[in-house]
């Protein structure tokens, strides 16, 4: 067995890229080593292939961040759609959805408000919205304090609707209040309503297969961002 310079050198030669020409009267387009203009670029066809898997991994990137904001949005929706007569907390904060007018014209039914479940006594003053299971029925009502006063039990408060005539009957202890209304979301409300009806719930089941398949796509499609090279 030889070996040597020849030998390597050969082996150089075979490794070494060289522009093949394609005849176009061979239909078995066998590749030919041509130095004529003819000829396939290799490096041109690596740069193209680098653009198109940089735009494929710039989808992808754009393609999770819509994912990662919109899919939060569609949870807090269907969460707030489907059990949307109890509160629902976040991060200290409750909204409740309203179901009657009775704090009309400060927010509505099908309103949303944003109830703070963290609070200090001295918070609640006379015309502070208060958030509390009312004794008659078990409900959860937002109404006004109309007026408070110390009592053997703690401090008492009088509350009423501002749209209603008469203060509620009795008064609410202290301890018996579950928030302070701090917003209303009007806007948040009319959607939730939306999704709630039959059209609503369509689309929410839609948006949801929606996001399946682009986590799909961005798996199956997509090329990893590392594979664009430097």
């Amino acid at each position: 067995m030889k070996t040597g310079k020849n030998s390597i050198g050969e082996e150089n030669k075979r490794t070494v890229l060289q522009p093949v020409h394609f005849s176009a009267e061979d239909k078995n387009a066998k590749g030919i080593l041509s130095p004529d203009n003819d000829y396939f670029d290799e490096m041109a066809s690596y740069k193209n292939l680098r653009k198109k898997r940089l735009k494929r991994a710039i989808s992808r990137v754009v393609l999770w961040a819509f994912i990662i904001v919109l899919l939060p949005i569609l949870v807090f929706f269907t969460i707030v759609v489907f059990s949307s007569n109890s509160g629902h907390s976040f991060f200290g904060y409750t909204f409740y959805l309203v179901e009657s007018n009775s704090m009309v014209p400060d927010f509505e039914a099908n309103d949303i408000i944003i109830v703070k479940t963290s609070f200090k006594m001295e918070e609640i003053k006379k015309g502070t919205d208060i958030t509390f299971v009312r004794e008659s029925d078990g409900k959860i009502v937002t109404h006004r304090v109309q007026k408070f006063e110390d009592g053997e039990d703690g401090r008492e408060y009088t509350t009423r609707g501002i749209n209603n005539i008469a203060n509620d009957e009795g008064t609410i202890n202290f301890n018996n209040i579950i928030g302070v209304k701090v917003a209303t979301a009007s806007a948040l409300g009319k959607t939730v309503t939306f999704f709630r009806s039959t059209l609503g719930l369509v689309l929410l089941i839609i948006s949801f297969g929606a996001i399946v398949f682009g986590i799909y796509v961005s798996f199956r499609f997509s090329n990893d961002i590392r594979a664009v090279g430097k």
